[in-house]
């Protein structure tokens, strides 16, 4: 067991290493029943799929699949949190606490009769949930659904949010057609900041603080928060819609055009941050890529005529992901002026601790490095936190999860 205390300084490891990518796809041996049009997969590597048939679920890398309520259909996997599964559609927001065996609806504005049409839905680090409507303010909550409140992002009056995002360290984004805002991670308030994207944004999150956002306008990269932005779209795909985007953790960006044009690729690749592009298509049987999910560095991809995936691992993802990672309760809980969290992983890899208050605020990150295979205890020095709730979220090989405790007086 490895004991780390924490007083004053962090040191940050990051391995350097040959980004490489793999452009031939397989078709899994085993297909979910309908077309498949979202893909998730959860801290313990289970594949989601949402088909216009029902949502899915796989334990073995999509080998076979359970299908797991019927009354569930066209909606998204929106993320998972808090031992939760979120998936949606056109009948509102799940959630699921037992692998999709049961479910129960979210009810956004209980007092009205039905809920506002769900245009976006994002998971912070911290487990809030933020949702856009289009036609009103951002939806926010911080019990995983219970309840919900309403937060004005744009000020002229007639601007409400399609897209929402969250970045792994707890920025916020709210985007219309033509316009963008950033939070810090509390929801409360928001900057409008550069950037329009047209219909349909997407965004993905890579190393490095990197933001890669397309939609109807094209491609672009960011690479100081949002800021500022570079289009580095292909040529050939920039006038259709790009409704799926995914970074793997060396790097490479993957974009999936859903087109009914067989000329139009429907997925490229760049493995130089978006100044060039190659078409990424090889073994799959349509254009139409709606989703893509990353697992321990294999991509998945999701199109019309089903489920692919990438023969070769990226690099990065593939030696530092943790077949396993385990964040353990807290201890004592409440918490007094310290206490000790510990984590399990079972390959060598970079992890990043931090803590959140209930508003989805960073409070701080108290550890950012390498850590080798095994079970690790962190002495966390509470004394300066005030009374009350918070959130503490530990990310590793793309797989995040996160656990609660209370600070006393």
């Amino acid at each position: 067991m490895t004991r780390l205390l924490l007083l004053c300084s962090i040191v940050v490891v990051i391995k350097a290493t040959t980004a490489h990518a793999q452009s031939s796809w397989a078709s899994l041996s085993s297909k979910p029943g309908g077309t498949v049009t979202s893909l998730g997969i959860n801290g313990n590597g289970d594949l989601y799929a949402v088909t216009d048939a029902g949502v899915y679920r796989s334990s073995d890398h999509g080998n076979s699949w359970n299908k797991t309520q019927n009354a569930l259909t066209l909606g998204p996997v929106y993320g998972f949190s808090h031992g939760y599964i979120f998936v949606g559609g056109g009948k509102g927001i799940f959630r699921s606490n037992n692998d999709g065996a049961t479910w129960k609806q979210l009810r956004i504005t209980p007092l009205n009769p039905t809920d506002p049409q769900i245009m976006g839905f994002a998971i912070a680090p911290s487990g809030m949930l933020l949702v856009a409507t289009g036609s009103t303010g951002l939806y926010l909550s911080t019990n995983d659904g219970d309840s919900w409140y309403e937060q004005a992002v744009f000020q002229d009056g007639y601007s409400f949010p399609i897209y929402v995002a969250a970045s792994p360290k707890g920025e916020l984004f709210a985007m219309t057609a033509g316009k963008t805002a950033r939070s810090n991670g509390i929801g409360q308030v928001w900057q409008e900041i550069s950037g329009s994207f047209g219909t349909s944004p997407v965004f993905a999150f890579g190393p490095m603080d990197e933001i890669v956002a397309a939609g109807y306008n094209g491609i672009f990269r960011s690479t100081d928060t949002g800021t500022s932005w570079a289009q580095i779209a292909p040529s050939d795909v920039s006038n259709y819609p790009n409704y799926s985007l995914s970074i793997t953790g060396d790097g490479n960006i993957y974009e999936g055009v859903y087109s009914d044009f067989s000329s139009v690729k429907g997925l490229n690749i760049s493995t130089d941050n978006g100044s060039s592009w190659q078409p990424a298509s090889i073994g799959l049987t349509s254009m139409r890529v709606h989703a893509f999910a990353i697992e321990h560095g294999y991509v998945y991809v999701a199109t019309d005529s089903g489920v692919f995936k990438n023969t070769v691992a990226s690099s990065v993802d593939k030696e530092e992901a943790p077949s396993s990672l385990i964040l353990e309760q807290i201890f004592p809980n409440p918490v007094g002026n310290s206490a000790t969290i510990r984590f399990s992983n079972a390959v060598q890899g970079r992890v990043t601790l931090r803590v959140f208050d209930a508003c989805g605020h960073e409070v701080s990150t108290i550890f950012n490095g390498a850590t080798p295979p095994g079970t690790h205890d962190i002495v966390y020095r509470t004394n300066t936190l005030s009374a009350g709730v918070y959130y503490y979220v530990l990310q590793s090989g793309g797989i995040t999860v996160s656990r609660a405790f209370a600070k006393t007086p």
